[in-house]
């Protein structure tokens, strides 16, 4: 802990270097946009009402959204560690966060586990990589020191390298990608739909943290913008996302003020916004299946778990979620 505190107070002292190295985008993510396979998954702890001896497993579950019958992809309990990757979104709109995004980055490392491993990279107009996947919480500390903002908000190219990179170097089959953006996409080649997609081929659940100073938002707008049509769109974006990979957004309105010599609070501060995604990642089970349903409407969707023993007692749980507008 103490030398967690002594990296934080030097890096809010600005000592800063730049170093990094490109993620490169999957060469199979247009054969995986091509797909357009849409993937739904819902962490939860257990089914209400479930015998304390009953095993859930795929054999005996079926899961229904809208009343129609889906295929059970992957269902999993989570006895291993989880492979996280953060992507965080250095873009020019950022630069005023950036030592909240140190701080909440720091805060992410100080959650992992003994089985977890975690890459950071960051995000302007492609992916960065700063540190690859390690268990190692020291070096991933020392990536924070490579964070500098500019640059334009390729949010859906990002999240995609992420999501391949997460794929590619991940150990464990649970693999959490967290984004920490104010949640401004601009210039992405990808689409949604294609980032829905490639996520989807990827297996990858995504958690965000969401940084947002309307005042902060307004300076970095671009002419004509309307900040706050902006930020509703992209919340809601991915708000949906999250939900419909099973992962978590977390709202950070009130940027924690930062100044030097505190960095015990300040990290007590920041593990109000980090815990809950680690907290969400490790519940016992997974379940994901590939919606019949491919249609991007933005509307409203509810799923059934079901599980049913031989004697033919059924027991249920309720997920709803929105696959968003293109």
């Amino acid at each position: 802990m103490q030398f967690v505190q002594r990296f934080l107070a030097n890096i809010l002292l600005g000592c800063l270097v730049f170093s990094s190295s490109s993620i490169a985008q999957d060469k199979k993510a247009k054969d995986k946009a091509a797909k357009q396979q849409i993937r739904i998954t819902f962490n939860f702890e257990s089914l209400e009402g479930l015998p304390a001896d009953a095993k859930l497993q795929a054999e005996n579950l079926k899961v229904l959204e809208d009343g129609v019958e889906q295929k059970i992809d992957v269902l999993d309990s989570n006895s291993q560690g989880i492979s996280y990757g953060v992507l965080i979104d250095t873009s020019g709109s950022m630069r005023e966060y950036l030592p909240n995004l140190v701080l909440l980055t720091i805060s992410l490392v100080d959650q992992l586990g003994s089985a977890d491993e975690m890459f950071i990279a960051q995000g302007k107009a492609e992916a960065e990589l700063l540190q690859d996947m390690t268990s190692n919480k020291e070096e991933l500390y020392n990536a924070t020191k490579s964070l500098f903002t500019g640059g334009g908000s390729a949010l859906y190219d990002n999240i995609i390298a992420g999501a391949d990179h997460l794929k590619e170097k991940g150990k464990h089959s649970r693999r959490v990608l967290i984004v920490l953006t104010d949640v401004v996409e601009r210039g992405s080649l990808w689409k949604l739909n294609e980032m829905v997609a490639a996520i989807s081929e990827d297996d990858v659940q995504l958690a965000f943290i969401r940084l947002l100073n309307q005042e902060l938002l307004k300076r970095s707008a671009q002419p004509g913008e309307s900040t706050e049509k902006t930020v509703a769109k992209g919340t809601s974006v991915f708000d949906s996302l999250a939900i419909l990979t099973g992962g978590i957004f977390v709202r950070y309105s009130a940027p924690i003020k930062i100044t030097k010599g505190e960095a015990p609070a300040l990290l007590q501060a920041a593990s109000d916004y980090t815990k809950p995604i680690f907290q969400h990642a490790k519940i016992k089970y997974r379940l994901s299946y590939l919606t019949a349903n491919q249609k991007y409407d933005g509307r409203p969707r509810n799923a059934q778990v079901i599980w049913q023993n031989q004697e033919g007692k059924t027991i249920s749980k309720e997920f709803s979620f929105v696959v968003p507008k293109k």
